[in-house]
């Protein structure tokens, strides 16, 4: 019952104000991961205060040692880029004409294009600091996808996960 009792006034916690904003990257050089953000991948710069640059879409970039020594209050020269913990997940109904501009730009690829098992083509690429990057199409054109190639909906359902209602709902858009 102990726990009930504090689920329920965690429930009721006044500090509602609370909202998530987004991830930042530490990184080493901002000016270059910005110009690969803003130039190669053509993410919209929503602040740029120098060190720290924030884009549209909840996500940012931060110089890596400036931050550990603000966070740290001294230097700490431990920062590790790019260490394959986490990878920013973007979506494009313009897959090929993305990966002919990442070629362009000599981006390393994680690997090359693919399908996933529930459908979703997608590649995987690194930022200059090695950060993985997820750019896929979106789910909705993955089941238009697979009903225009004529798998029929509950295969659809199965293979996306997707109920058949929402299969339904994304057909009729």
């Amino acid at each position: 019952m102990l726990g009930e009792e504090k689920k329920h006034k965690m429930q009721e916690s006044p500090n509602k104000s609370l909202k998530y904003r987004n991830s930042v990257l530490f990184v080493k050089d901002v000016v270059r991961s910005k110009h690969f953000y803003a130039d190669v991948l053509s993410q919209e710069i929503e602040d740029d205060f120098g060190r720290f640059v924030g884009f549209k879409g909840g996500f940012g970039i931060w110089d890596g040692s400036y931050a550990l020594e603000l966070i740290r209050g001294k230097p700490d020269n431990r920062a590790s880029y790019g260490s394959e913990n986490c990878e920013l997940y973007f979506e494009t109904s313009e897959l090929d004409f993305i990966i002919q501009n990442l070629d362009e730009h000599g981006v390393p690829f994680v690997h090359p294009m693919k399908e996933h098992d529930w459908g979703q083509r997608g590649i995987r690429v690194e930022d200059p600091d090695g950060h993985i990057i997820e750019i896929s199409e979106p789910m909705e054109e993955v089941v238009r996808r697979l009903h225009g190639e004529g798998m029929d909906l509950p295969a659809i359902s199965k293979k996306t996960y997707f109920s058949l209602d929402d299969i339904h709902q994304i057909l009729a858009e």
